[in-house]
């Protein structure tokens, strides 16, 4: 009976470790509603530093993303890809057990031409 006790305690202290914190996740996409591959997901701070370091992850083939291990809080979301503008999101809230889905339609950037 006490091993059955241990046991079951540490399984619950495991759970509760584990439930301490949440996940971002979304779609990056371009402006043809296309999966926009390799762009940059970074995780800030309200100062703008990042966050925790596994936090800059790269958007898959789809366009699809995934941040785990977000402590609870808030944030903001920067995304970045070398052919279109950088997007910014704030206000980002990460609950404890949850997942917070925050997608993103990138623009080409603009051709900016010297004025003489």
């Amino acid at each position: 009976m006490k091993k059955l006790f241990t046991t079951l305690v540490l399984i619950y202290a495991t759970a509760a470790v584990f439930a301490q914190t949440g996940t971002i996740a979304g779609r990056v996409i371009d402006p043809m509603d296309n999966g926009l591959a390799r762009a940059k997901i970074q995780l800030l701070d309200s100062a703008g530093n990042v966050a925790i370091k596994k936090s800059n992850v790269i958007s898959d083939f789809g366009g699809d993303y995934s941040i785990k291990d977000v402590k609870p809080g808030y944030y903001l979301i920067k995304v970045t890809h070398k052919d279109f503008t950088a997007e910014i999101l704030d206000a980002v809230i990460v609950a404890e057990g949850k997942t917070t889905f925050s997608n993103f339609r990138m623009y080409n950037k603009v051709a900016q031409e010297p004025i003489y």
